[in-house]
């Protein structure tokens, strides 16, 4: 019994110091952020990050997991996942990460799509660095900071319009803030929101602007001067945007 319970207290020793130094380890744990490389992947705007963990304490990490959380004000946008990864005692390792907003993902969410079709905004990200030493201990690591997000039509203003003949010719202006190619057409609704006609698709380039007049043909019996509405429809990749953008009377 007595060299049981020697036994038994050098075994709750050795869990103490070993749990004492992973709690240590934790706190000797750095990273370092660099980048970010702004792409784009089909119907995607990537942020691609590369994390350096610096691992200064006494045990190896393991299933080490990099999570990032992006919000606009409350609205969930999207959630990335990168690893697991490893990285031993002593040692430092360059991670990848990578933080996707996929317009496919958030096309039915009506309050997102505009916003992020209209405004330039800054989005909200937490990421969230989730670890364990020697497979036994968790802990887990927070950061907080903004990203802009550069619009697809930011600054969208209607400054003319006109009907001549059977064609609504409107007289528009707007940025391509995005890194993202499109194809845009502007459809005009009657005062019931029926559908009155449609111009041709236009290319817009990442980063670039557009002036100048849309055309577009009318069904003139559904026609309603006195009020209607501008509805712009955003073609990326194989996901098609609609929001309202203007509307009259």
């Amino acid at each position: 019994m007595r060299a049981l319970s020697i036994a038994t207290a050098i075994l709750w020793l050795t869990m103490g110091i070993f749990v004492a130094t992973a709690i240590y380890s934790a706190t000797l744990i750095r990273f370092d952020v660099k980048g970010p490389i702004l792409t784009t992947e089909d119907t995607a705007v990537v942020l691609k990050l590369n994390i350096t963990i610096h691992n200064g304490g006494f045990h190896d990490i393991t299933n080490l997991t990099f999570k990032t959380y992006i919000y606009l004000v409350r609205y969930p946008i999207s959630v990335s996942v990168s690893g697991p990864y490893s990285v031993k005692s002593g040692g430092s390792e360059i991670l990848p990460h990578a933080i996707r907003v996929d317009l496919a993902e958030i096309a039915e969410n009506e309050t997102l799509t505009r916003t992020l079709v209209l405004e330039d905004v800054y989005l909200n990200i937490t990421l969230v660095i989730e670890l364990a030493f020697a497979y036994v201990v968790k802990t887990e690591l927070e950061a907080n900071f903004t990203f802009p997000w550069g619009a697809l039509m930011s600054g969208f203003d209607v400054y003319a319009w006109r009907v001549i003949g059977s064609t609504l010719e409107v007289d528009v202006s707007f940025a391509n803030n995005s890194p993202l190619a499109y194809q845009f057409q502007l459809e005009a609704l009657n005062s019931t929101r029926g559908h009155v006609g449609i111009s041709d698709p236009q290319l817009m380039n990442p980063n670039s602007t557009f002036s100048g007049t849309v055309d577009i043909p009318l069904q003139m019996a559904y026609w309603t001067p006195a009020k209607w509405y501008l509805v712009a429809h955003l073609f990326v990749a194989s996901v098609e945007l609609v929001v309202e953008v203007w509307s009259h009377g």
